[in-house]
């Protein structure tokens, strides 16, 4: 440790740094040694009474950082003193009715009704061994099972009310593709960097950010196609917004935005 660091260790704690060097030896600075055959071993760690007013009152981690000591010395002095770690002080002390509560209701439910929070009640439930109250509600069902792969992970999550990732798993267990796997057919695949990631995404009915996803993941370069404005398009501009426009010539908002401009056409406006 150099002066600089040693003046601020000493500046924190309110002690001059003769003292801390009294108390802490092992920091003076020290040139490196050429290898680390016949090092000393390290010193037992000395705690000044500012240090051990601070254990328990913050995190053990931070305390580590703080002190300039390894975790083990911080916990190992903590608790020879007797002294419950932050976390340890936050803990609830459960009731027989309230671990009656667990697994019920869902976990947010059951923290508004004890008046704890959620994480207090998702340790509590696991270290008693209880299934969460989804798990007993959202069994995989034939029907469940059924819909798994049919439509997005997400949208099949909503729909089941699980998380998304519960439904990845399951579906990946079955060895059954995701619709987006199975969305890609070849006819589709071979349209990529041909139409506009716009026009195919509104063939495909899927978003324009899926199409660019997949024609990069394949490495095809994006290809634009001139669109021919027909008289008809024209008459279109200015008339509802840009992005209802484009979506209805399978063009970008963007470039709507420009032909109209360069027509000088206004944008629109409801009354």
């Amino acid at each position: 440790m150099d002066g600089s660091e040693l003046e601020h260790l000493a500046k924190k704690f309110g002690i001059p740094v003769e003292k801390l060097l009294d108390w802490r030896p092992e920091l003076k600075p020290k040139s490196k040694p050429s290898s680390l055959k016949g090092r000393p071993p390290a010193r037992a760690a000395v705690f000044t009474p500012q240090m051990l007013a601070l254990l328990g009152k913050r995190s053990d981690r931070k305390l580590t950082r703080s002190f300039m000591l390894s975790y083990y010395q911080v916990v190992k002095k903590r608790r020879d003193l007797g002294i419950l770690s932050q976390w340890e002080r936050r803990q609830h002390q459960w009731k027989p009715n309230e671990i009656a509560v667990l697994g019920t209701m869902s976990d947010k439910d059951a923290a508004r009704v004890l008046k704890v929070t959620q994480d207090q009640v998702t340790f509590a439930r696991r270290k008693h061994g209880i299934v969460s109250f989804q798990s007993k509600q959202k069994r995989w069902t034939r029907a469940a099972i059924a819909l798994l792969g049919t439509d997005t992970d997400e949208a099949i999550a909503r729909k089941l009310g699980v998380k998304r990732l519960a439904v990845v798993r399951k579906r990946t267990k079955l060895g059954i593709k995701s619709a987006r796997a199975r969305l890609w057919k070849e006819h589709w695949l071979a349209m990529l960097g041909v139409l506009p990631d716009a026009v195919l995404a509104k063939k495909m009915g899927i978003t324009a950010d899926a199409v660019v996803k997949k024609r990069e993941k394949l490495g095809i370069a994006k290809r634009r196609l001139r669109h021919l404005w027909r008289a008809e398009d024209l008459r279109l501009l200015g008339t509802t917004p840009d992005r209802e426009v484009a979506h209805k010539l399978g063009l970008s908002a963007e470039a709507i935005k420009k032909k109209r401009w360069k027509l000088n056409i206004s944008a629109y406006k409801r009354d």
